[in-house]
């Protein structure tokens, strides 16, 4: 590390591991690992803390719509739009496109998953 960046902190999970945002916004921003399996999601708040988002959290809002969004660790882009929605926090870009590649990669293309996964409008779609 060069004598410039000793002093930079990153944003880290529990687990050790960074995290995809490494901002800190005006508004809390939902985020996850950088790392090949998510247990959980993050909440970075304005003052730069890190927080696990609530996991009674996580299931009420999948309860409230009663659709598959979560698949062997990985998060459908949908219930992180719900959170925020829910915590007034802001999904920012690249997290959404981590976590939407992601759904795609594991669930469509390597493990050929059939599902009616619900789209951004909460329509069902066919992805198979």
């Amino acid at each position: 590390m060069s004598e410039q960046n000793k002093d930079v902190r990153r944003l880290v999970s529990e687990r050790g591991f960074e995290l995809v945002e490494q901002g800190v916004y005006d508004t809390p921003v939902i985020t996850v690992e950088n790392y090949q399996k998510w247990y959980t999601l993050y909440v970075i708040q304005p003052t730069g803390e890190v927080e696990i988002l609530d996991p009674g959290l996580i299931t009420e809002v999948i309860g409230e719509i009663n659709e598959i969004l979560v698949i062997d660790h990985t998060f459908h882009p949908k219930l992180l739009l719900l959170l925020a929605k829910k915590l007034g926090a802001e999904v920012p870009y690249t997290t959404m496109e981590m976590v939407a590649g992601r759904w795609v990669l594991d669930n469509e293309i390597v493990k050929g998953i059939d599902y009616h996964l619900p789209d951004w409008d909460g329509e069902s779609i066919n992805v198979g």
